[in-house]
C-alpha cells in the first residue's frame, strides 16, 4: 500500500525516484516482517534512496546494513553531541564513517551544533552534516517559498 502510494505520487509530480530519499529507523527493521523486506526492495527498485536513520542506537545495525539496500547512513546525534570532548566517541564515529564508506554508503551526521563538531566530522571525511549549526528547521510554507525564489 505505501509503496503504491509513493509510486503514484512520483508519477503525479513528475519527480524521479532517484530524487527521493526515505529514512528508515532501526525500530521499523527490528519488527522483521516480510512486508517490510518487500517494501524496501520495491522502493529501491523505484530508484528511491534508503537511509538508515539513528544509526548506532539499536541492537543490530550492522546486520541491517548488509540485509537492506541502503545508500545513506545517518549517525545519531547522541554520538555527535560529545564528539569534540570524548576520545571514545571520536573513534566510534570515525569507525562508522570508514565502515560506511567501505560499503559505498554516504554518511550524514545528525545534530551538529558547534564548529568543533563540524571540524572533526570534516576531518573524518563525513559526507554531510545536519543540525542547528547549519540551519534551524523551518515550516513547510517557508521552505516552499525559499525554493520557489531560488528558481
Amino acid at each position: 500500500m505505501l509503496v503504491h502510494m509513493i509510486e503514484q505520487r512520483l508519477k503525479e509530480s513528475g519527480v524521479a525516484g532517484e530524487n527521493l530519499e526515505l529514512e528508515i529507523t532501526e525500530g521499523v527493521l527490528m519488527k522483521e516482517e516480510p512486508c517490510i523486506d518487500d517494501a524496501l526492495t520495491a522502493l529501491s527498485k523505484l530508484g528511491i534512496k534508503l537511509a538508515m536513520d539513528d544509526f548506532g542506537t539499536g541492537y543490530s545495525s550492522l546486520s541491517y546494513l548488509r540485509r537492506y539496500p541502503f545508500s545513506v547512513l545517518k549517525i545519531d546525534r547522541c554520538f555527535i553531541e560529545d564528539i569534540d570532548v570524548n576520545q571514545s566517541t571520536q573513534e566510534l564515529v570515525n569507525a562508522a564513517i570508514v565502515m560506511a564508506h567501505a560499503l559505498k554508503l554516504k554518511v550524514v551526521a545528525e545534530g551538529v551544533e558547534t564548529q568543533a563538531q563540524f571540524d572533526l566530522l570534516q576531518h573524518f571525511n563525513c559526507d554531510y552534516a545536519q543540525g542547528y549549526l547549519l540551519g534551524k528547521p523551518i515550516p513547510h510554507d517557508q521552505m516552499t517559498e525559499s525554493l520557489r525564489q531560488e528558481r
